[in-house]
């Protein structure tokens, strides 16, 4: 029997005679006591089928001391039982009745392992699973640290059907089919027996095999970008580890099957079964531009920005390294690099015109590139090139070579360098392309297109869309239909900073030559739930997401607002004819965002930067085609960003290829992106991706930045807080999925989590300085809602509410502690006074704590108005759990003396709260127990709150019903207050105050005050 219930519960008398079968039975219950096998839904099972048991009766406790979270969810009310107040204890164990009536122990449903920082029940998981139709039993456990699950039966797709009820963290990696699961000796699943995981067999369950020669050709494709041996028809790609670049690479496949797809049917349908149905099996459409790209090519926006800028360019590259085959045939690696070169027509480009500000651009035919002086062989056939790091140097001082050896006006923008070291071991491919030839999707063309010409020299290498000549005339044509986004670029570009850094960027002073570095790494447990989490708990793309990041670590690294410059790759769908999925060339598009120094949490953050993102056209393009391409008025100012953004996508930390090639270790080494004279583009500048390593993908930050603007330490500090945000959006997204997750019962609805925000932007928008509501004694800005609504549209309207009530979070130590918190953030939102705070009941003793703390950092409060607050104590002291529950209660609109007794549940009121799709109905009883704590809280600090003498004026708002000789006054507030109190009265009592009617009044006079203050 459980402690819980002071004593046993079941007793069962085993004699020599007794029939053991394969699990010992517990008994019967003791007397006085009632037992129950119950479903998710609290309601019997039949005899023989399982369940969880609970206990009922005299010996059931009246819960934990001082924990009052883990008592709501353990002792709960007994639907069972006809009198009033009657609870049952949830045990956690999972049996069933014998038909002798006698219980049989089957094993804990809250088994519960920790993985991804997650504390996971095996029992929730094991449960869903056996309601999948065809499956009798499953079990689930962790190999090498994955959810293995292990399944009785057959179901079409189990991983399909459980993210359908379960977060993602709680679905299985991979699954396997037994015919029976393996038992201890009294009968519990042996899970130490259970076999590990075929490491062939298909990662996410049994897979649905393609149905038509559709599903077939777009699975292959799937399967080949992301690297994986198969995928389900099911799978989303995204899911998979798929991003935007990758998308790209499914374009180009499906075009090789004779698919016509687009990288926006790859984000609209995602999975192949439903990219199939939407693509079906129509004939590819024709594709525009597929001309050989010869002749005089316009430079795109980002070759002008790099003109704009100044300063040398000849060096300026993109470069990888490659391990290659030991035995590698020089004549024929130069002939592959040949056919490349005239494949591709960005490769023979060449950069022409009368002087260093005359750009123009001409790209040669096939065969008016020779190759072969381009290439170079290094002999490094000695003993010494066996040592790695004598290795790593030849390859970095090779890769300075090359690049000073680049000369786009002469027509070279190529360079390849072979590293010899013999018949016996692997050697070295240095590729370095001048970077107005190529991108960071361009490479994923060249490198398999460059293999298979080396390895197949007959093989037709794929043919090229729409040519990079042919894109160039569509962006000028663009030019005059983009003048409707002139506003927005406008407004945006208006943004007026300070420098970051000791003065403004100076491309005479500030070049690569006086740039310092700094390479960082996210370990895997914070960047998989990024990953994982990030996406579906944000509802945003993991751009959005490392963006939101980086504008939380710029306000505590400045605290205030910034413009970064945003790298995307530029090939958007302009008209269905356009195919850029291998077009090789410098695609880069790049736009200002602006990352508000609003502390507004990460949720917030995260969604005011996906709903910038989204609301621009085209990810952005149009931003270089107005600065670049238009004319006279429709032409944007040069405005460059201090900070820059790049987020290059995902990938593996070393790619290998057929034939014995792979990216080469010395990768990173080789990278000399430009001569020391070409100007800083930012003043700080980050350089981002994912790479998927043995021990789960990580990402990898690399951070330039203006030695002569900013020292080391301050950069750093930018640096290291990018990644403390992430930690924290990490934390946070592991947090919302779990919130997410289902309870016993069935689905809870969808907890409105934006709503308990810990600051509410009821009106974020407007021309003056913000009104901030400081929330009352149930932690909530809610009422304020209506309250706004009184109020001139020209004020933006921020509420602050308690932390902890979703998740879990320390209480603060006094009133004085919360309005710290709360002034540091309003100090984000609204760097400069003067400050307009309001607080109704205990928000009001917050307001006033804040005033003084902004007063006494030397800032002006205009307005404090306090509504019906005062710094006495309760008269009736510190409530109990019943009195706040019916607090409560009353402040959704209930009467607590409907319920039987007059003392409702946490279960009966969540009940209550769902009937009527109340917006607390997505909390589970932990988290209202968690606000019935904070309730409580709030009592105790009122108790205790001695304010500090405030020395401005303050507005104060009085309830006139409900008082008497002995309710406090405004009087009360006389030793506190240093300049004038203006009063007026409110036909209310206290707890009607933010009712519709008192509100237009409370609306009326804030009004007013807030005209004469202008």
């Amino acid at each position: 029997g459980p402690t819980e219930c002071s004593d046993d519960v079941t007793h069962a008398v085993i004699t020599p005679t007794t029939t053991l079968d394969t699990r010992a039975p517990i008994g019967h219950p003791v007397r006085n006591t009632r037992l129950y096998i119950l479903d998710h839904h609290l309601q019997p099972v039949p005899p023989g089928t399982p369940g969880e048991l609970y206990v009922a009766g005299t010996g059931v406790g009246h819960g934990y001391l001082n924990d009052p979270a883990k008592t709501a969810t353990t002792f709960t009310a007994d639907p069972h039982n006809p009198h009033p107040g009657a609870r049952m204890y949830r045990t956690g164990d999972r049996v069933r009745q014998r038909p002798d009536g006698q219980l049989e122990f089957l094993e804990r449903t809250d088994h519960q392992i920790k993985i991804r920082g997650h504390r996971i029940e095996l029992g929730e998981i094991e449960t869903a699973l056996r309601r999948l139709p065809g499956i009798t039993d499953a079990a689930t456990t962790v190999h090498h640290g994955q959810l293995v699950g292990y399944l009785i039966g057959t179901t079409e797709d189990a991983k399909t059907a459980l993210a359908a009820t379960l977060p993602g963290y709680m679905v299985p990696s991979t699954f396997v089919t037994l015919p029976a699961l393996p038992l201890t000796p009294n009968g519990k699943i042996d899970r130490k027996a259970l076999p590990a995981p075929d490491p062939t067999a298909h990662p996410t369950g049994p897979a649905r095999e393609p149905r038509t020669d559709t599903e077939r050709a777009l699975g292959a494709v799937f399967a080949g970008v992301l690297g994986l041996p198969s995928v389900s028809i099911d799978d989303s790609f995204f899911d998979l580890g798929g991003d935007s670049i990758r998308s790209i690479e499914v374009v180009a496949g499906a075009r090789r099957a004779g698919l016509r797809v687009t990288a926006a049917d790859v984000f609209t349908h995602k999975t192949v079964a439903a990219l199939a149905a939407a693509v079906g099996d129509a004939e590819p459409a024709e594709i525009a531009g597929t001309d050989d790209g010869v002749g005089e090519l316009a430079p795109l926006p980002v070759m002008l920005r790099l003109l704009e800028e100044g300063g040398p360019v000849d060096g300026f590259n993109q470069s990888v390294v490659l391990t290659t085959p030991a035995a590698l045939d020089l004549p024929r690696l130069t002939g592959a690099l040949q056919r490349v070169v005239d494949h591709h027509d960005a490769l023979r480009l060449r950069l022409t015109g009368r002087g260093p500000d005359d750009w123009r651009l001409v790209v040669g035919a096939p065969g008016t590139v020779r190759v072969a002086p381009l290439v170079t062989r290094i002999d490094a056939g000695h003993r010494a090139f066996a040592d790695e790091a004598l290795l790593r140097r030849a390859v970095a001082a090779q890769a300075e070579a090359a690049r000073d050896r680049l000369a786009p006006r002469e027509g070279i923008t190529l360079q390849a360098v072979w590293i010899d070291r013999g018949p016996d071991r692997p050697g070295r491919l240095i590729l370095m392309l001048h970077h107005l030839v190529v991108d960071g999707v361009s490479w994923r063309v060249l490198l398999p297109d460059l293999l298979t010409a080396y390895e197949r020299p007959d093989a037709a290498l794929d043919p090229v869309g729409t040519s990079l000549r042919h894109w160039s005339g569509l962006l000028r044509e663009q030019a005059a239909s983009r003048t409707g986004e002139l506003p927005y670029w406008e407004t945006l570009l208006s943004h007026r900073e300070r420098p970051v850094g000791a003065r403004a960027l100076d491309p005479d002073r500030d070049t690569y030559a006086t740039a310092r570095t700094l390479r960082l790494t996210l370990p895997a447990e914070h960047t998989r739930p990024l990953l994982e989490h990030g996406p579906v708990a944000f509802q945003a793309e993991i751009n959005d997401v490392l963006l939101a990041g980086l504008g939380l670590a710029v306000a505590d690294w400045r605290g205030r607002s910034l413009l970064v410059e945003v790298e995307t790759h530029g090939r958007e769908q302009l008209h269905a004819g356009v195919d850029l999925s291998r077009t090789v060339g410098w695609f880069t598009g790049t736009h200002p965002v602006l990352l508000r120094a609003a502390a507004l949490g990460a949720e917030q953050a995260v969604k005011e930067m996906r709903e910038q993102l989204a609301a621009l056209p085209d990810h952005g393009l149009g931003h270089g085609i107005l600065r670049h391409l238009g004319d006279g008025s429709a032409r944007l100012p040069a405005v460059n960003p201090q900070l820059g953004f790049n987020y290059l996508g995902r990938f593996a930390a070393v790619e290998s290829y057929d034939g014995g090639w792979a990216a080469a270790p010395e990768a990173r080494e080789a990278f000399a992106a430009t001569s020391g004279g070409m100007p800083l583009g930012h003043t700080v500048e980050v350089d981002a991706l994912v790479e998927d390593g043995p021990d789960g993908p990580v990402l990898v930050a690399t951070w330039t930045w203006a030695g002569r603007l900013l020292e080391s330490e301050d950069a750093e500090a930018l640096a290291e807080g990018w990644f403390r945000a992430l930690r924290t959006l990490a934390e946070r997204a592991g947090e919302l999925a779990a919130a997410r997750a289902p309870v016993a019962g069935g689905r809870r609805p969808a907890l409105l989590l934006e709503a308990f925000e810990e600051v509410l932007p009821i009106r974020p928008d407007g021309s003056r300085e913000p009104l901030f509501f400081l929330h009352g004694g149930v932690g909530l800005s809610w009422p304020y809602l209506g309250l706004a609504e009184h109020l001139s549209e020209d004020f933006p309207v921020y509420g602050f509410q308690a932390s902890g009530i979703v998740t879990e979070a320390p209480l603060a130590a006094s009133i004085a502690d919360m309005a710290e918190d709360y002034v540091r953030r309003i100090l984000q939102i609204q760097p400069e006074g003067p400050y307009h705070l309001v607080g109704w009941s205990f928000g009001g003793l917050l307001a006033h704590a804040a005033a003084t703390r902004l007063e006494g950092l030397g800032h002006r409060v205009a307005l404090l108005a306090n509504l019906d607050s005062y710094p006495v104590p309760e008269p009736d002291g510190i409530p109990d759990d019943r009195a706040l529950l019916a607090k409560i209660l009353e402040y959704c609109g209930y009467d607590a003396a409907a319920f039987a007794g007059g003392e409702p549940t946490l279960s009966e009121v969540l009940e209550l709260f769902r009937r009527d799709a109340n917006p607390l109905a997505g909390l589970d009883e932990a988290q209202l127990a968690r606000l019935l704590r904070i309730v409580r809280h709030h009592a105790v600090l009122s108790a205790e709150f001695v304010p500090d003498r405030f020395g401005g004026d303050v507005l104060f708002l009085s309830a006139e019903e409900g008082v008497d000789e002995d309710s406090p006054t405004v009087a009360v507030w006389e030793p506190y207050i240093g300049g004038r109190v203006t009063h007026h009265g409110i036909a209310s009592d206290h707890d009607g105050m933010m009712r519709p009617e008192p509100q237009r009044e409370i609306g009326r006079i804030l009004a007013a005050h807030l005209e004469r203050l202008r």
